[in-house]
């Protein structure tokens, strides 16, 4: 079944492609793609210390523990949904995603017509890296969830206040 994971101790490397899209602490999930958007998991995992140990919780127990709260869902939600992003970020740049002091590189290739800010269309293009079958809706949530301030775009210190602290 589809399992959500918890990292207890070590640290490990989440990757697509070969490249990283992020390293976990512990502390830190993984599985949630699988659990909340029911798609495949698409990275592959790898300890990247001397011990990692991971904890599991299944999909029917997460549920009950999602309606149990539902700022823990919407939270968890934004949480898988910026990761689908910076998955599609890191299949369109053919790198792993980049420290905080690289952001701008990034959001400059990913604002394609240079207006300072990303709209629908371009969080649709990298997304197309990712999943063509993203529905409109998929992308809505994605967008969303990345808009901290509710303008419809997402200029460079939204951008940078979500992915910068890493």
């Amino acid at each position: 079944g589809k399992c959500l994971y918890m990292l207890d101790e070590g640290k490990i490397d989440l990757s697509t492609g070969g490249n990283s899209v992020q390293v976990l602490s512990p502390g830190e999930l993984c599985g949630l793609q699988s659990v909340l958007l029911k798609r495949p998991i698409t990275f592959t995992a790898t300890c990247i210390s001397d011990k990692c140990r991971l904890r599991s919780m299944c999909e029917t127990d997460f549920n009950k523990l999602l309606k149990s709260s539902r700022s823990m869902k919407e939270s968890l939600e934004n949480m898988c949904l910026r990761r689908v992003f910076k998955k599609a970020v890191v299949k369109k740049m053919n790198k792993s995603f980049p420290s905080a002091s690289e952001l701008r590189e990034v959001f400059d290739a990913v604002d394609l017509d240079h207006s300072g800010t990303l709209d629908m269309n371009e969080i649709k293009e990298v997304l197309n890296f990712l999943d063509t079958k993203l529905t409109k809706r998929q992308t809505k949530d994605i967008l969303r969830s990345l808009d901290l301030d509710g303008s419809g775009e997402i200029d460079f210190e939204e951008f940078k206040n979500i992915f910068g602290k890493q």
